[in-house]
């Protein structure tokens, strides 16, 4: 998994645009690989979900990004982007 969850469920959705089965519908397909995508604490997570607890992958996704891209952390970055200011003397690149 890479640092950013919402990266990861970009690639993860991109690599299961390659697979198409006979009878098997996106979303089934997307909620049978993700748990293989994790590790860590991620897979521990996925793992303690009540059986039949997420149906879909919009629920999952919504779960996943839940647990790991809080929206405290998403306040916080835009809190950062608001405050932004470059200070004198600082190149744009620098700041």
């Amino acid at each position: 998994m890479t640092e950013d969850p919402s990266q990861h469920l970009k690639q993860f959705l991109q690599l299961c645009d390659n697979f198409k089965y006979n009878g098997f519908i996106d979303d089934a397909i997307r909620l049978r690989l993700f748990p293989f995508l994790l590790i860590d604490n991620t897979f521990s997570w996925i793992d303690s979900q009540a059986p039949g607890s997420i149906t879909s992958c919009d629920k999952l996704a919504g779960k996943f990004l839940e647990k790991f891209f809080p929206i405290s952390k998403t306040v916080q970055l835009r809190r950062e982007i608001l405050i932004f200011k470059q200070l004198e003397g600082e190149s744009h690149h620098e700041a």
